[in-house]
């Protein structure tokens, strides 16, 4: 039987959430642009994505450089390395 949370499935996009956690990866520069959208880790659907942006966002304040090894550590003091 179909569910009502089923129906009511917000929309998303899971690749576009994985290429905007790449692409800030890459390059740090493109966090001024999601800084001039808004970007919030609440705007992405799948709760990990959410987790890892927030990571990043962190490493952004702090301006620490933005990479696989600094977001995993960022990750493992918040407790959530595990997690994602």
């Amino acid at each position: 039987m179909v569910s009502l949370e089923d129906i009511k499935l917000p929309p998303h996009n899971l690749d576009a959430e994985k290429g905007v956690l790449c692409g800030a990866l890459m390059d740090n520069e493109l966090l001024y642009y999601y800084d001039g959208i808004s970007l919030i880790p609440e705007d992405f659907y799948q709760r990990e994505h959410a987790f890892i942006y927030q990571a990043i966002k962190a490493l952004w304040t702090a301006r620490k450089t933005i990479d696989v090894l600094t977001v995993a550590d960022q990750l493992g003091k918040s407790d959530l390395l595990d997690t994602v």
